[in-house]
């Protein structure tokens, strides 16, 4: 290989974190911020949702500001080209 194998998933891959990810950190770590997308597993009768926000405010309370802006929406604009 040209690369290392962690160099192509940061080009290729994303994962997905729902609000009750207490090791989101650790990823973000290991990957940086710009492979994560937000899920929330709604409509499915497990998911946070209407609830989500408290849980991410305090579960995430020590991710940056602008990890989480990019996470929550921003990562997602950019893989569906909803953009400009």
């Amino acid at each position: 290989m040209t690369r290392e194998a962690s160099e192509f998933f940061r080009r290729q891959c994303y994962v997905s974190a729902e609000p009750d990810e207490e090791l989101l950190f650790q990823v973000i770590e290991v990957l940086g911020d710009g492979n994560v997308l937000f899920a929330t597993d709604f409509p499915h009768i497990e998911n946070e949702w209407p609830n989500s926000r408290p849980i991410i405010d305090k579960i995430y309370a020590d991710i940056p500001e602008a990890d989480k802006r990019k996470i929550w929406a921003g990562n997602a604009v950019e893989f569906f080209h909803l953009g400009n």
